[in-house]
């Protein structure tokens, strides 16, 4: 297998639930910190990607909300809805490329126009090296 051919569909973690922008930024933020995740999806009611919270929307609303004790913001008070998305079926190659040149840490998976995961740098960087391993495996 090249490593041309491996897809981020392969790569991507399914399991990471999205947020919606009703949800309340005090529970966003501990799924964030729960999951070591530097952002998640909102989405709508059909699962379409309306925006995206990081932890660097959250931190000044936060700090800003633990001076008077309680918290009543929700995802949509900071979410951003300029989100950059890559498909299913996008190379890690260009994934990984495109990574070294544009901040995000991790995108959205998204076809059809519905949410299916998320692929960190972290991901990209698993499926590189055990390409490598199994490269170096067939060599011997």
């Amino acid at each position: 297998m090249s490593i041309e051919s491996i897809k981020v569909r392969s790569c991507m973690d399914e399991s990471i639930l999205p947020l919606t922008k009703d949800t309340p930024l005090i529970v966003a933020t501990t799924a964030l910190c729960k999951n070591k995740l530097t952002g998640l999806p909102v989405v709508d009611s059909h699962m379409h990607l309306i925006g995206f919270l990081s932890e660097q929307d959250c931190i000044g609303k936060i700090l800003n909300e633990s001076f008077y004790g309680y918290s009543d913001a929700s995802v949509a008070d900071v979410m951003k809805t300029d989100t950059i998305t890559v498909s299913p079926e996008m190379s890690i190659i260009d994934l990984a490329q495109q990574m070294k040149a544009n901040r995000p840490r991790i995108y959205p998976v998204i076809e059809n126009e519905k949410y299916l995961g998320l692929i960190s740098r972290t991901d990209v960087l698993t499926a590189l090296k055990q390409h490598i391993k199994k490269m170096r495996s067939t060599h011997i």
